[in-house]
């Protein structure tokens, strides 16, 4: 399709400032867009239909969002003795347990809200949160009975937070920053005190009178069974997670949201840099297994083990786990011996060191990338080489095998009515060049050679079957067929994250660094334009042939020339959000910008500009962050998907209604549809043709609402060309509420004509 007069891809044209009870102008030439097809060797139609393919076409601007669906909570690990533990957060959440050292796991149902566990050994288990703090000496039993522990009373613990048990009897807990120590099993507890480190959210006890404890990245330790705290570590960069090595206590290993590793070998408790890891990622969690090794887990599934060799020399191996999500527990036994776990609770066991895993439950990874058609249709990423679907909007979901093992998968793609549909393609890949795609809405699926070893991070696909992914080592495969065959079209450079293509054949994809690489011709060549950040770019949206935008930590740049050049047009000062960004947008000037790693119950998690990043608005309440994978529909239908499977879709915006015959008069809002010309051999389908070709606001003339399934508006009975001339109409009652309101529209061309 070709797009002419005053029409292009997004945002085809823009009716104005309208007074309510006023009506719009709509004469020939200022609102007409011609799609103009052909068809080389077989007849053809032209169809048209709301891009969500529901409610109302044109939809005002959303003021609240709500959590639609949401598999589970956070989850807590414990790693000591022979038993692995997993315990549901915020929720009464079954909780996981294997006293076989992860051989097998068994589901056991809970009440209670925990935030921390601690395993001591195969019989005893700690646990504390919102209900208390509890203990279980008969874990490996059928059905482990808990008792209560008194809360710490001096001063007066309200609600528990941490607890990190030594042993069956000795036990460190907090309250907010306070931190307690109990030799007694929570018959009494010891004065508590503050432990310097601001918003407590690792508490690590060595031993009865050594103790670890970070909080907004500062790291404090105690050595006196918690009498004082000092500050260890300032801050700069902020740690997140710490761990005591078994072997000796003055040992301890930091990681900080740089994925850098840091290790403290003496009583000062000073923390030393070790050797960089060989890629860049966010760190989130560390498990010491010795004085000089350590497993460290990370962003996007991330992990490695970590082996001083002559400190401040180390050497990383990369642990291939099967999560996309982010890695933020690991608990060990030893080094062939332990667990990882994503957020919301997506956990794998290996006895082998890595080298293979089982599933210790049920619960989703991340939705690190999703793909819609409209919105109910959903496709999402998924851990152990699946995808998730959804055909009802995210209220329920269908997991499908890929066939690619125990692989990461990071990226998706979608083309037709959704998943389950005969006819839909669904694509997936992964970690070492996995790619899996399939034909008939998941259920079957093969796996094409890639051609690569390097992970893929993201795919896309146009409705011409070209299909882009990109990935590891500046890797940008393309293919040409569905995806049925691959080639390598480059293979150097920093990773790529993203990719999206553009009907018009504009492609751009981002990574690490700040790097940008542009393509014209679908993705056959590429060039690298100049960027204006050195911070890793990790979401790309092409709102048009023209426009485009790139996000990455507090960092968002726009272009307005197809990607040729690109301006930096926010920080986290302007539009608000912070972390790891994801940016969509569903039209050329109105863009969203969603935080994907920051601090929960903040306003400043979603941010959406009306004019091309000059000014923002923060339209939703305080609410969590984590949104990995937004997709912006229309103005009204934004989804928000993100770690665990959480989805938060955009409460229901003010609309206008669809035109009916003889109501543009009247109280009522309408917004419709004309068809005022055809040419080439064109002849008309379902709309009929205005007979004056003014498409005016006359009840006289052939309006039509945008319909919400695909319905052919005009058709060519053999090859050839033709066009069609579309008016849209507006008409605003009084009533109507002040709003920016748009219509997504989507125009397919199909052969043969039927």
């Amino acid at each position: 399709i070709t797009l002419g007069n005053q029409c292009h891809a997004s945002a085809a044209r823009s009716l104005g400032v309208l007074t309510s009870g006023g009506t719009s102008t709509t004469d020939t030439g200022a609102n007409v867009c011609r799609f103009t097809w052909a068809s080389t060797n077989d007849s053809s139609m032209l169809r048209i239909h709301q891009s969500d393919r529901t409610g109302a076409a044109m939809v005002g601007q959303v003021t609240a969002s709500t959590t639609k669906y949401i598999h589970a909570a956070p989850v807590s690990l414990g790693g000591r003795g022979t038993a692995y533990f997993q315990q549901g957060q915020w929720s009464a959440a079954d909780y996981v347990k294997s006293t076989d050292s992860g051989a097998t796991f068994a589901s056991k149902a809970s009440t209670g809200i925990w935030t921390s566990v601690s395993v001591v050994d195969a019989t005893t288990v700690w646990r504390a949160g919102n209900s208390g703090i509890q203990q279980s000496t008969n874990f490996n039993a059928a059905t482990p009975t808990w008792t209560s522990i008194t809360l710490p009373s001096s001063p007066a613990c309200g609600t528990a937070g941490q607890v990190s048990a030594v042993s069956s009897t000795t036990v460190w807990a907090s309250c907010g920053d306070t931190a307690y120590l109990s030799t007694t099993t929570g018959s009494s507890w010891g004065t508590g005190v503050n432990t310097q480190a601001s918003n407590l959210a690792i508490l690590e006890g060595v031993d009865s009178t050594t103790a670890y404890a970070v909080g907004y990245g500062y790291v404090s330790r105690t050595v006196n069974s918690g009498a004082t705290w000092t500050r260890t570590w300032g801050g700069t960069p902020p740690m997140q997670s710490i761990s005591a090595s078994p072997a000796t206590s003055t040992y301890a290993f930091t990681v900080d949201e740089n994925g850098l590793v840091y290790r403290t070998t003496n009583s000062a408790g000073t923390f030393t840099a070790l050797t960089a890891p060989p890629e860049r990622f966010e760190g989130y969690s560390v498990e010491a297994l010795s004085d000089t090794v350590a497993l460290v887990g990370g962003g996007s599934g991330i992990a490695y083990k970590v082996t001083v060799t002559a400190s401040p020399s180390a050497t990383w191996t990369r642990l291939r786990t099967p999560l996309n999500g982010n890695v933020t527990q690991i608990a060990a036994l030893d080094a062939n011996h332990f667990m990882v776990t994503s957020y919301y609770g997506a956990s794998y066991v290996t006895a082998d060191g890595g080298a293979t895993w089982t599933a210790s439950g049920t619960l989703p990874d991340a939705a690190s990338d999703t793909a819609a058609s409209d919105a109910s249709n959903l496709l999402t990423s998924d851990s152990a080489g699946r995808v998730r679907s959804s055909t009802t909007g995210g209220t329920s979901w269908t997991s499908y095998d890929t066939g690619l093992g125990m692989t990461a998968i990071h990226g998706v793609a979608l083309h037709g009515p959704g998943a389950s549909a005969s006819d839909a393609q669904l694509f997936a890949v992964g970690d070492l060049g996995s790619i899996a795609v399939s034909r008939d809405g998941g259920a079957s699926w093969r796996q094409p050679s890639s051609g690569t070893a390097q992970d893929l991070w993201d795919i896309d696909v146009r409705s011409d079957g070209v299909a882009l992914a990109v990935g590891g080592g500046g890797t940008i495969l393309r293919s040409a067929d569905w995806g049925s065959t691959w080639s390598t079209v480059a293979s150097t450079g920093a990773t790529l994250y993203k990719v999206e293509l553009h009907p018009s054949g504009v492609a751009i994809a981002v990574g690490v660094g700040g790097l940008i690489r542009r393509s014209t011709d679908a993705g056959a060549t590429w060039t690298t334009p100049t960027s204006t950040t050195t911070m890793d770019l990790v979401s790309v949206d092409v709102a048009s042939a023209t426009i485009a935008y790139a996000a990455g930590t507090n960092k968002l740049v726009k272009s307005t020339d197809g990607g040729a050049t690109w301006t930096t047009i926010s920080t986290s000062g302007g539009a608000g959000t912070s972390g790891f960004a994801r940016v969509a947008a569903s039209s050329e000037g109105t863009v969203w910008l969603f935080a994907s790693a920051m601090n929960v119950w903040s306003s400043a998690w979603a941010a959406r500009s009306i004019d091309g990043g000059a000014t923002w608005q923060r339209p939703f309440g305080a609410d969590g962050g984590e949104v990995l994978s937004p997709v912006v529909l229309d103005s009204g239908s934004i989804l928000m998907l993100g770690e665990g499977g959480g989805m938060r879709v955009s409460s229901p915006a003010p609309s206008i209604a669809d035109y009916s015959a003889g109501t543009w008069a009247g109280a009522t809002a309408r917004f419709g549809v004309c068809l005022q010309a055809l040419g080439g051999g064109a002849t008309v389908g379902s709309f009929t043709i205005d007979g004056n070709g003014a498409c005016t606001l006359a009840d006289s003339d052939p309006w039509n609402a945008v319909p919400t399934t695909p319905t052919k508006i005009a058709q060519l009975a053999a090859a050839g060309s033709g066009s069609a001339d579309l008016v849209w109409g507006l008409r605003a009652s009084s009533s109507t509420s002040p709003s920016e309101y748009s219509a997504g529209v989507t125009v397919t061309a199909v052969a043969p004509n039927a």
